[in-house]
């Protein structure tokens, strides 16, 4: 059978990522003139001695499965150390530089699979695979020619003698997609432009070519373009007084060397005292450092520092040892549509800066610490500290460690349309600086969905948390939680409360959420809040309570709570209560619990349906003939 029927090919959207490992795959065609890049299905790859790969397992190091996840139901399981597969590019390859994508997941075990990327034997690339499920990812830019040899190669294989203490890495398919250059910012010409290959970085994904771009400084003015290349990265570049300009590159990647120092300068690339600055169209590969603390060396991706409207978008940024994107003591930053994954500290950070924005980029965090041997548990997604005016919308955070999203100290902070789907310890938290101040005004949630929650963190407890909230919004919110554990009882949808010695949170309103599932509704611990127009479901015995009271003169009404144990449950010494025209069903301890001392208590106008054992328990005023 000839290579050219051997696999089949079809276009396939351009991917985005981390470089995640599998399966290179036999050439045969020339790649197309455009940049519709083909998609390679992993089954097609070749083995050892360029046989094809066995479908029995254990006859070698690399086999073929069915998968049901998988695109045509088959991939490829690199399965031991050495496990490789590759190719020699056939004559009818068009030379050029490409970007190398793949659709590929991890099995852990005592850490995620790591894979080696060579080209004619040489080591140009490496990469920890940490996501649990398939997703499209890119691993390089590579300048490649017939007569090449492609392998990737499965490096840190553990087994403990058991299926699921096993480490492994499965690939679905390979995708090649040819570059181009990209055109100069509107308005410049190319004379306006710096190219940093013709100022004499390489981008060979060899040569280290930090020095080289750090001499680059402000650049004279002119925007500094990054050809296609991979930018090997020694030490952090810092770019200092750059205004009015555009850093922005065609399929390029800065990568961290093996032997990557960190300095003063905490981000690879560095940009202090920038004005008016658009930085996009960049990948950025770190080298994370387990055994080291995220913070003890301080090594993000991209870090920006006393600087104002600064634009970060359409980035790439995949395993830094600390912060993805970070921003501080600045004003105006926006970073949007950029992707984070595998940062050891936080996804994306901003510390003592006003009016930023953070819109629509996707972040992947470690998961489960348990998986991997880290000095400290891995970080948050997003995290923001200081200053005033922070937004974050229409992001979407999966499978984060710690906290998936949160701001301490910072006025005027909202949450809006993102999707939190995985995390460890609480899902959108609001809080002041712990040190710094005792409260925090103006605090916005709305439009979120937010599902998920693991115990990787002891101390978790709410999808969404307010800290000490001086004035806030809880609003159309849809929360889900599918996790079942029997011992674990800390979990709120929302919780409002008081942040250590500072004061109650307080003219709080919660409206319009959907909450599905949750050990607890609602827990409120702030005076005078209004809760209204929610939506409460779960199944007992795991549902224990739609809503908490913890609070004097709260406010429930046109609420529904269909399936907790107790519908709402006043805690003892509560006072002022008014429950209004709410609807329960189903709730195999009672509809309403005012049984704890909970004077003043209004009741009435409530619709009981079926399924609830006791309507009221405990003496309550506006009940008459047992409508309450």
């Amino acid at each position: 059978m000839s290579n050219s029927k051997r696999f089949r090919f079809r276009p396939l959207a351009l991917m985005s990522g981390s470089l995640v490992g599998g399966a290179l795959f036999a050439l045969a065609v020339q790649a197309p003139a455009d940049l519709t890049p083909w998609q390679i299905e992993a089954e097609h790859a070749r083995g050892h001695n360029d046989q094809p790969l066995p479908t029995r397992q254990g006859a070698d190091s690399a086999w073929i499965i069915s998968d049901k996840a998988a695109s045509d139901g088959r991939a490829v399981l690199l399965a031991s150390n050495g496990g490789s597969v590759g190719q020699v590019l056939p004559g009818s390859f068009r030379p050029g530089v490409y970007t190398v994508g793949i659709r590929a997941r991890g099995e852990a075990y005592q850490g995620w699979p790591t894979v080696e990327l060579r080209l004619d034997g040489r080591r140009v690339g490496a990469v920890t695979v940490t996501n649990g499920e398939y997703a499209l990812q890119t691993l390089a830019n590579v300048s490649l020619r017939p007569g090449q040899r492609l392998d990737i190669v499965f490096v840190n294989d553990a087994y403990d003698g058991a299926q699921d203490r096993d480490r492994n890495a499965v690939l679905d398919q390979l995708a090649l997609t040819p570059l181009q250059d990209a055109a100069p910012p509107a308005g410049r010409t190319p004379g306006d432009v710096l190219d940093v290959k013709s100022f004499g970085a390489k981008g060979d994904g060899v040569t280290d070519d930090s020095a080289v771009l750090a001499r680059i400084g402000n650049a004279g003015g002119k925007d500094i373009y990054f050809p296609p290349g991979t930018y090997v990265i020694g030490r952090p570049v810092r770019l200092d007084g750059l205004k009015h300009q555009t850093i922005y590159g065609s399929n390029a990647t800065l990568r961290a060397s093996d032997d990557f120092q960190a300095g003063d300068a905490l981000g690879m690339l560095t940009l202090t005292n920038a004005q008016d600055l658009t930085v996009r169209d960049l990948t950025i590969v770190g080298r994370a450092r387990y055994d080291v603390a995220p913070f003890d060396q301080r090594a993000d991706g991209l870090h920006v520092e006393d600087s104002r409207d600064v634009h970060v978008r359409g980035l790439n940024v995949q395993r830094t040892h600390s912060v993805g994107i970070s921003a501080d003591g600045s004003d105006g930053v926006v970073i949007e549509d950029s992707t984070v994954s595998g940062a050891y500290a936080n996804g994306i950070g901003t510390g003592n800066s006003n009016n930023v924005k953070i819109l629509r980029n996707t972040v992947t965090g470690l998961g489960d610490p348990g998986s991997g041997n880290y000095k400290e548990p891995p970080g948050l997604g997003i995290f923001g500290w200081g200053g005033k005016n922070f937004l974050a919308e229409g992001n979407v955070l999966r499978n984060i460690t710690n906290t998936a999203t949160k701001t301490e100290g910072i006025a005027n902070t909202t949450y809006r349309g993102n999707t939190i789907d995985g995390f460890g310890k609480d899902g959108i938290k609001i809080m002041p600086r712990p040190g710094y101040s005792t409260s925090v005004a103006g605090a916005v949630v709305e439009g979120n969905t937010i599902r998920n929650r693991h115990p990787w963190a002891a101390d978790g407890t709410s999808y969404i948390l307010f800290h000490s909230v001086q004035g806030g919004r809880v609003a159309g919110n849809k929360i889900e939680s599918t996790y079942r554990p029997g011992h674990f009882y800390e979990e709120d949808a929302v919780r409002v409360n008081t942040f250590s010695k500072g004061p109650p949170s307080r003219d709080i309103v919660i409206e319009g959420n959907e909450i599905v599932g949750t050990r607890r509704g609602v827990r409120l611990e702030a005076d005078g809040t209004v809760f209204r127009g929610n939506t409460v479901r779960g199944q007992d015995p795991w549902a224990r309570s739609g809503l908490i009271v913890s609070a004097n003169g709260v406010s429930v009404a046109n609420n529904t709570f269909d399936g907790p144990v107790i519908g709402v449950l006043l805690d003892s010494g509560v006072a002022r209560t008014r429950v209004e025209n709410n609807r329960f069903a189903n709730n195999s301890g009672s509809g309403v619990y005012a049984d704890n001392d909970n004077s003043d208590t209004t009741v009435g106008g409530n619709s009981f349906g079926v399924g609830v054992a006791q309507r009221v328990v405990g003496r309550v005023n506006g009940c008459r003939s047992n409508e309450c």
